[in-house]
């Protein structure tokens, strides 16, 4: 997927050579950040913890209040509530740069 939206955002043709090259860019491109930050475990604790607020905390939360506030049940305690979870989730993700291995 990410192929293709590279093609199209470039205003590219879709061609087997075209897959190739951005696949060589994507495996360059692993290869030198596994060379320069060897620590996996680095890596792993902040995207999971950016992952996490985005696909655990924040989408699930804004998704819920818009349809909420679309069918005129949304309450501002109810806002809060939700504007608490996501702090939560970004208080973890902050939470990642304090960490020492």
């Amino acid at each position: 997927m990410l192929r293709t939206e590279a093609a199209i955002l470039l205003s590219l043709r879709d061609t087997p050579a075209l897959m190739l090259l951005v696949n060589a860019c994507i495996v360059v491109m692993c290869i030198l950040f596994a060379c320069f930050c060897p620590n996996i475990g680095t890596i792993i604790r902040y995207t999971g913890a950016l992952s996490g607020l985005v696909h655990v905390f924040a989408l699930p939360a804004a998704l819920h209040v818009r349809s909420l506030h679309l069918r005129g049940e949304l309450a501002h305690w109810m806002t809060a509530l939700y504007c608490l979870l996501v702090l939560a989730g970004a208080a973890n993700l902050l939470m990642q740069f304090f960490i020492t291995e």
